[in-house]
């Protein structure tokens, strides 16, 4: 099957998705995956690992990923074993659909693999953030606004009589 080219594709898990501690010592996920849907008709079926890094080897938890993982497989993020206790084959997370963004890449050797970047929500990984609490950004931020509006007023009606700033 053809390498799939840059872009964002909709995948499922394609096996127990597996937490390992790398030889540097931090702690990852290899995400089984296979391209699904029909908006790959080309690529359905198509497999590849994705790996996540939770924990760095400094101990730094990723909390990009952890929560790229609770919003995708609905973990509560107290227990990454969880993951692979409901990624099993007929587990709760095996029916999940999701989003890679990947593309072709050149090995060290010269072959060409599937080289998967980002796993996020279907959708994509940028999310509406909430809005800002009005009353503490006002109290914050209200101040310099209005100077800056009254400057611009100021300056408008100078301009308007002619008048040099």
């Amino acid at each position: 099957m053809e390498i799939p080219l840059e872009g964002k594709y909709v995948c499922k898990l394609n096996g127990q998705l597996v937490i390992y501690e790398a030889s540097t010592g931090s702690l990852c996920a290899a995400v089984p995956c296979v391209m699904v849907g029909s908006a790959t008709p080309a690529h359905e079926g198509f497999t590849f690992k994705h790996t996540m890094v939770l924990v760095k080897a400094d101990g730094t938890i990723q909390t990009k990923t952890t929560d790229t993982l609770k919003a995708v497989f609905g973990w509560d993020g107290a227990d990454p074993f969880w993951l692979m206790d409901n990624s099993e084959d007929n587990g709760p997370m095996r029916s999940v659909e999701f989003e890679i963004v990947g593309g072709p890449e050149t090995g060290d050797k010269g072959g060409q693999y599937f080289k998967s970047q980002w796993l996020n929500p279907l959708g994509g990984g940028m999310k509406t953030p909430a809005a800002a609490e009005r009353r503490s950004v006002l109290a914050k931020y209200g101040n310099k606004f209005q100077a800056l509006a009254s400057s611009a007023v100021g300056g408008a009606r100078r301009a308007a009589a002619g008048v040099a700033a």
